[in-house]
């Protein structure tokens, strides 16, 4: 029940950057405003329908790009925002790259050995785009950047102590992380 509340708040909360943002203007967060919509449908779709395999494989694909593209999209949207650091948003386009490799390893992977190497270079990629992140936080005296990062290393990291705990950690606190997430890309954007 949870999941479908959770899951329906972050369709609510990317569908209304989708509608706030102006494509034209912010084209990077809108698209990322765009994934999130599609991917809490795609949630909210196989939690209803668990028994099918093909709708589980694609919530996996799905959260996996998660984790990774929004954060890249509105990295780039912030840096192009910046007046002093706007030389490297594009720099963040090779962001992008692991999430090309990481889609091709879901389907192709054989063994853990290439899931890991994935997972690694994944979270290397996350890890980049958090430390830059702050850094324009800092480099802009904007609060509301280094929130957005924080929130980004809570959600991608806090579950390994939380799933002690509660079975789904995973996933339903990667979904509260989604929202926060939208919540204040949209805030810092308008």
């Amino acid at each position: 029940m949870f999941t479908i509340l959770a899951n329906t708040i972050l369709i609510g909360v990317a569908g209304y950057g989708i509608y706030h943002l102006k494509a034209a203007e912010v084209p990077f967060a809108y698209s990322a405003c765009a994934y999130g919509l599609c991917h809490g449908i795609i949630d909210l779709v196989s939690y209803l329908k668990q028994e099918c395999n093909f709708c589980q494989k694609i919530k996996e694909m799905s959260g996996s790009i998660m984790r990774l593209m929004p954060i890249s999209m509105v990295n780039i949207e912030f840096y192009l925002k910046s007046e002093e650091s706007k030389s490297l948003a594009f720099c963040h386009a090779f962001f992008v790259v692991p999430l090309i490799f990481e889609v091709l390893v879901s389907f192709f992977a054989e063994d853990e050995r290439e899931i890991s190497s994935a997972d690694t270079l994944k979270d290397l990629t996350i890890l980049g785009n958090i430390i830059s992140l702050i850094f324009l936080s800092l480099n802009e005296r904007n609060v509301l950047y280094g929130v957005i990062a924080m929130i980004e290393i809570v959600t991608n990291y806090s579950y390994i102590l939380t799933e002690r705990f509660y079975d789904d950690a995973d996933d339903d606190q990667s979904t509260l992380g989604h929202i926060l997430f939208y919540y204040f890309v949209i805030k810092a954007l308008l």
